[in-house]
C-alpha cells in the first residue's frame, strides 16, 4: 500500500504490476482478499478501494527472495538511528516562544512534527523528496537536519530569505556554527515579525534551537 502511494500518488487509469516475495500477499492481492485472514483480507480491501479511486488495476506476480535481494534488504534495514527528533514537549515549548511552521523539511512519517513534510526518499504523505530542490520561501520553516548538512541548511536559509525554525548542536568549533548569528540577531522578542530578523537561543537535551529569517 505504502508503495503504490509513494510511487504512483498522482497517476490514473495504468496497469500496476507488483513483484513479491510473499506468496501469501500475491494471493490475496490477486484475488481482491480472503477468508483465512481478516487482517489481510481488510488490508488487501483497502489497497483495492484506493486504486479503483483512480482507475488503476494491480496484479501480483510472485518473486523468490533470492532474486529480490535489493528489495529484501531494504525492508529489514530500519535503523531507528535514522528517527531522530525533538521531544514534543520541547518542540511545543519552542514554537510558544517563536513560531508555529507549516512544514517539516527534515521527517518522515514517523516523526514529522507538521502534516506537510518533506523526506529524502519517496514516502506517502511526503510533500517532496529532495528538500534543497524546493524554495523556502514564503514558508515557515521547521528543520532539525542531519548534522553533515548544516552548513547548506546555512546556506539555502540565507538564499531562499527563509523562515526556518531549527535545531542544532551547539557545537562552536564547527565551521558551520559561525554563520548562524549572521543569519539572525540574538532578541528577546519571541515574534519573528516580516522583514525581521530573529534568531532564539535555547539547550533542549544539549542543542542550539533557532528561529532565523535569512538576510
Amino acid at each position: 500500500m505504502y508503495a503504490l502511494q509513494a510511487f504512483v500518488p498522482n497517476l490514473r487509469d495504468v496497469h500496476v504490476r507488483l513483484k513479491l516475495d510473499n506468496s501469501t500477499a500475491v494471493a490475496y492481492i490477486n484475488k481482491m482478499g480472503g477468508i483465512k485472514s481478516p487482517f489481510l483480507n481488510s488490508l488487501s480491501r483497502t489497497l483495492w478501494e484506493w486504486c479503483v479511486e483512480r482507475n488503476i488495476i494491480i496484479s501480483a506476480q510472485h518473486i523468490p527472495g533470492k532474486e529480490n535481494l535489493v528489495a529484501y534488504s531494504l525492508s529489514r534495514d530500519f535503523s531507528s538511528n535514522l528517527e531522530w527528533s525533538v521531544d514534543i514537549d520541547i518542540f511545543y515549548q519552542i514554537t510558544n516562544m517563536t513560531f508555529v511552521p507549516d512544514i517539516d523539511l527534515f521527517a518522515s512519517r514517523l516523526n514529522a512534527k507538521t502534516d506537510c513534510f518533506v523526506l529524502w526518499r519517496p514516502e506517502p504523505g511526503a510533500m517532496a523528496v529532495d528538500v534543497f530542490s524546493i524554495s523556502w520561501a514564503n514558508l515557515k520553516c521547521y528543520a532539525f537536519p542531519p548534522f553533515s548538512l548544516l552548513t547548506q541548511v546555512l546556506a539555502k536559509i540565507r538564499n531562499d530569505k527563509a523562515l526556518v525554525l531549527f535545531i542544532a548542536p551547539m557545537w562552536t568549533t564547527q565551521n558551520w556554527y559561525s554563520p548562524a548569528p549572521s543569519i539572525g540577531s540574538r532578541t528577546t522578542n519571541p515574534t519573528a515579525s516580516e522583514g525581521q530578523s530573529s534568531y532564539f537561543a535555547a539547550q533542549p537535551r544539549n542543542g542550539v534551537a533557532g528561529a532565523s529569517k535569512g538576510n
